[in-house]
């Protein structure tokens, strides 16, 4: 068994598997795409949609209280049991705007289907293509508009400016990280211009009927 979402938690934030997918240990390796973007897979139904829209508006604009109604009683929210509303006020309350800042960029990021489930960000589910890969633990998207720098310094001179490439990262570093591109070209991102799917996430389900979110996680 291998988890389906996957992101390298390069900050130390919260963990958890959220599912499983039996995988084969003899299938072949999907081909790693050169880039992968979001995909919106969740349309066509009127009662998500409302749903969703509220849930984008409660995390754009901070609003604590109206995250938390978005949340199900039995939602995952960490590694050691922690569940519903109140597990995920107090993550919210012990990060604060660092917590907040990767939700509002997760909420932009596409949704995809999982079953009967919704995934945001679509990445969660896309990566798939990617799980059988030597170096998945270590495979990221760019964000659009990313300066790829030939030096770890902020302002370093640019080789290439990036939209949803797929990179490997070279691990060690805080705040900024080496990587390789399809290509072979290395350089330096950000952190901040890494997405991967094993980060923040919404896993999104009905519960009597209604929408809720049932995991809001990172990590595996």
């Amino acid at each position: 068994m291998r988890s389906s979402f996957r992101w390298i938690d390069r900050a130390g934030k919260l963990l958890l598997a959220v599912a499983l997918v039996p995988l084969s240990a003899s299938a072949p390796a999907a081909p790693l795409p050169r880039k992968l973007p979001p995909v919106e897979q969740c349309g066509g139904d009127p009662s998500f949609t409302a749903f969703r829209q509220k849930l984008t508006r409660a995390v754009l604009s901070k609003d604590r209280a109206g995250l938390l109604r978005l949340i199900a009683a039995d939602a995952t929210a960490g590694f050691g049991g922690e569940q519903g509303p109140a597990a995920v006020g107090k993550i919210i309350d012990d990060a604060g705007d660092e917590y907040w800042m990767e939700l509002q960029q997760v909420i932009r990021l596409g949704c995809a289907r999982s079953g009967a489930a919704r995934v945001i960000p679509s990445l969660v589910v896309q990566s798939d293509a990617w799980a059988q890969t030597p170096d998945a633990d270590y495979l990221m998207v760019v964000l659009p508009g990313s300066r790829l720098r030939k030096t770890p310094e902020h302002g370093g001179p640019a080789i290439a400016t990036l939209a949803w490439n797929v990179v490997k990262i070279i691990p060690g570093n805080d705040f900024q990280t080496e990587v390789v591109l399809r290509d072979g070209r290395k350089g330096w991102l950000m952190d901040s211009e890494l997405a991967g799917p094993m980060g923040q996430r919404f896993y999104i389900e009905k519960r009597g009927g209604k929408w809720m979110v049932t995991a809001l996680v990172a990590g595996d």
